[in-house]
C-alpha cells in the first residue's frame, strides 16, 4: 500500500492507522512534493505523466510484483485519483479518507491554472490582508465554522506558509484526476474503492464522497462522526469494519 498524506503533514501521520493496516498491507508512506523531506527540484513542474513514471519506478524499486493499493487523506486523495486515472492497471484498491479531489473546484482551477488566477495568488503571498478579512468576515457571519476559519488561517498566517501553499496547490492542480475519467477507470478495471468521511467535516464535506460513489458498484462509503482530522486511532475501527465486510 502506498500512502499519500494531507496538507502540511508528512509521511509519519499514517502511523496512527498501523494497528489496522499493517495486519493486511506492507505500507510505504511518502512525503508529498514540498512536504517533509520531498522537494521537487526539477526544472519542470510535476504532472500526471511524472507521477505515473515515479510510481512505476518505485514499484520496481521495492520489488513488488502485480498491483498495489493506494490510500490518500485530504489533498493526498488527489495523488491517488491521479494515479487511478493515469495507470489503473497497477491499482488493486483505492482508499480515500476525508479525501480532496472528488468534486469540481472551479475556484481552485482558476487560481492555479490561469495566468490571471496565478497572478492573484502570487499577489496574495505578499498582500494577504483582504483574504484574512474575508475569512474572518465569513466566520463572523456564521457562514464558515470557526474551526475551519482557524484551519485556513493557520496555514496562511506567514509569507513562508503562503509560498508553500502556492507551490503545493500548483503541484496538486497538475496531477489531480478528472472525476469522469477516474470513475470510468474504476468501472473498467473494477477497482474496489473505500471512502471514509466524517459527517462533521467542515473542510471536505461528505456529500463529495456520496456523489462520487454514485454509479460505482465497487465503491463503499462509510460515514463517521468525525471532523476533518481523521488520521487518528479512532479511524482504525472503521477500517476494520470495511476489511471485515470484504472478507
Amino acid at each position: 500500500m502506498i500512502a499519500f498524506h494531507g496538507y502540511a503533514q508528512d509521511k509519519s501521520v499514517f502511523e496512527a492507522l498501523l494497528p489496522s493496516l499493517e495486519q493486511h498491507y506492507t505500507i510505504y508512506s511518502i512525503d508529498l512534493p514540498f512536504h517533509g523531506n520531498t522537494y521537487w527540484a526539477e526544472p519542470f513542474e510535476l504532472d500526471q505523466n511524472d507521477l505515473e513514471s515515479l510510481a512505476i519506478s518505485f514499484i520496481k524499486e521495492i520489488n513488488v510484483e502485480g498491483m498495489v493499493s493506494l490510500i490518500g487523506y485530504s489533498i493526498g486523495g488527489n495523488y491517488v485519483l491521479g494515479l487511478a486515472q493515469k495507470c489503473p492497471q497497477i491499482v488493486d484498491e483505492i482508499w480515500l479518507i476525508a479525501a480532496d479531489g472528488l468534486g469540481p473546484k472551479p475556484g481552485f482551477n482558476f487560481i492555479t491554472k490561469t495566468i490571471i488566477g496565478r497572478s492573484f495568488f502570487l499577489g496574495f503571498i505578499h498582500f494577504p490582508y483582504l483574504v484574512f478579512a474575508g475569512i474572518w468576515a465569513l466566520e463572523k457571519l456564521k457562514i464558515m465554522p470557526i474551526r475551519v476559519a482557524k484551519f485556513f488561517m493557520f496555514n496562511i498566517d506567514t509569507r513562508k506558509k503562503r509560498k508553500l501553499l502556492y507551490l503545493r496547490w500548483r503541484s496538486v492542480s497538475r496531477i489531480r484526476g478528472n472525476i469522469r475519467l477516474v470513475k470510468n477507470q474504476i468501472r473498467l478495471y473494477k477497482i474496489p474503492t473505500y471512502l471514509i468521511f466524517g459527517k462533521n467535516d467542515g473542510v471536505i464535506p461528505v456529500v463529495n464522497a456520496e456523489k462520487f460513489s454514485k454509479g460505482l458498484s465497487s465503491a463503499r462509503v462509510l460515514v463517521t462522526d468525525q471532523g476533518h482530522q481523521m488520521l487518528d486511532p479512532e479511524t482504525n475501527q472503521y477500517i476494520d469494519i470495511i476489511i471485515k465486510e470484504r472478507e
